[in-house]
């Protein structure tokens, strides 16, 4: 710092010249004695770099600590779980096949009723068909033995009719 500048600057500001020599050299000395050198700027940005690597370091074994322990738990968990789904899914699949196998049963069951019940009911039809048409066939003959006895009586009527005429 350059003492002797400053104090004519001070000089020509309106001080007094032992008031500007004064004032200059107090301002060197305390420049001086709080100013960082170069070797202090270096010194603490080492310092700095230090405790910022140990910092890293630190914080990264924290990390990784913390990684490796909810992985471990991750791990844990989905064991866990992954029993657990193959646990219900054994329970489920047994049950489904024993429903499966109730169910088939009672449909072979109902299926085997209904087709004993639509074999009785194809029978009674059989026999109401085969009943029927005797019937008819009866009815049939009934109705020619009938047509004949009104044709032979309408013959005889009007052989009447013819003789009376």
């Amino acid at each position: 710092m350059d003492t002797l500048s400053s104090a004519r600057r001070l000089e020509a500001a309106g001080f007094t010249r032992e008031q500007a020599e004064t004032l200059a050299t107090e301002n060197a000395n305390l420049f001086v004695e709080h100013a960082a050198t170069v070797s202090d700027v270096e010194s603490a940005r080492l310092d700095l770099s230090g405790k910022i690597g140990a910092s890293d370091t630190k914080l990264s074994g924290k990390i990784e600590t913390v990684h490796t322990e909810l992985s471990g738990k991750i791990e844990t968990v989905h064991t866990e779980l992954s029993g657990k789904i193959e646990a219900v899914h054994t329970e489920l699949s047994g049950k489904i096949e024993a429903v499966r196998t109730e169910l088939s049963g009672k449909i072979e069951t109902v299926y085997a009723e209904l087709s004993g019940k639509i074999e009785a009911v194809d029978r009674k039809l059989d026999h109401a068909t085969a009943t029927l048409r005797a019937e008819i066939r009866n009815m049939g003959q009934s109705l020619l033995i009938k047509t004949g006895i009104m044709q032979a009586a309408s013959i005889g009527i009007v052989a009447a009719l013819v003789k009376l005429l």
